[in-house]
């Protein structure tokens, strides 16, 4: 779909729940910004973990929203500058 001339860069936001195990975050494949998830009913869900192999329970209370943009340019400044 064409995005209106004039409009900003699309912001991608992801929605992620957490491994209980390792505690890293389980991207759920969905995307969505923060004002459309507010709006979302109460859910609880089950998702197969990759990174401890068993299945978690998440629900709308525990699962969080990531800004991709912010995430992916907070990692590039964070990067150690190449050796020389």
């Amino acid at each position: 779909m064409s995005r209106p001339a004039g409009e900003g860069p699309r912001v991608v936001s992801k929605l992620f729940a957490d491994c209980l195990v390792t505690g890293q975050m389980i991207d759920t494949g969905i995307e969505i910004d923060e004002a459309s998830f507010a709006l979302l009913p109460a859910f609880v869900g089950k998702i197969f973990c990759p990174h401890c192999a068993s299945e978690h329970e998440w629900s709308k209370e525990t699962a969080h929203v990531v800004d991709q943009n912010k995430t992916q340019s907070r990692a590039i400044r964070e990067m150690p500058a190449p050796r020389r």
